[in-house]
């Protein structure tokens, strides 16, 4: 026998276990070696003796069946797979949106806070204000005008002499030391 003939058998044999038509794989590989050899049991093939009882037909129809049942199975697995990944993916969102929410909750809160702080900074400053001024208007009332304490000019400030231009040449140091001509 050669490794085409083996391969062949082998793969009817883990068909025939797979459609059911045998109960076990010693049974498959038997049965799978008649169909390919053509050794007769009891002096026919497996074929003619399923043909006899109408049982060749019938496992078409059941082949054929269980193919489209695998193939809708396969086709429920890969939907619901895409299904378990749009709900991972929307779980996913949803965390990262509560996070997100959380985040932004706590952010608002310090805010909140600190704008509390200010309005109470602007208050205080605003109570500050409020003494100044009537610290003010107090001292404005009790304090009598500058006029009063102004006292007349007894000895009038003298204009300085102004230097006349002869003074001023022989005061000029850049003449006398000659730092232009340096």
């Amino acid at each position: 026998m050669d490794a085409a003939t083996v391969e062949r058998i082998n793969n009817l044999a883990k068909n025939l276990k797979d459609l059911r038509l045998a109960s076990s794989m010693d049974e498959a590989l038997q049965r799978a070696r008649e169909i390919i050899l053509g050794t007769q049991s009891e002096g026919k093939t497996l074929k003619e003796a399923f043909e006899e009882e109408g049982m060749l037909e019938d496992t078409e129809k059941t082949a054929v069946q269980e193919t489209t049942e695998i193939k809708e199975a396969e086709r429920i697995v890969t939907s619901m797979a895409d299904f378990k990944d749009a709900q991972t993916k929307d779980e996913l969102n949803s965390l990262d949106l509560t996070q997100e929410t959380n985040r932004v909750t706590e952010q608002l809160q310090k805010q909140r806070s600190e704008l509390e702080r200010i309005q109470r900074e602007i208050e205080g400053a605003k109570q500050q204000l409020e003494q100044a001024k009537q610290v003010e208007r107090r001292f404005e009332r009790q304090t009598p005008p500058m006029q009063q304490f102004a006292r007349p000019e007894e000895n009038p400030v003298k204009p300085r002499p102004t230097l006349s231009e002869e003074e001023k040449k022989k005061s000029d140091l850049s003449r006398i030391f000659n730092f232009g001509k340096r």
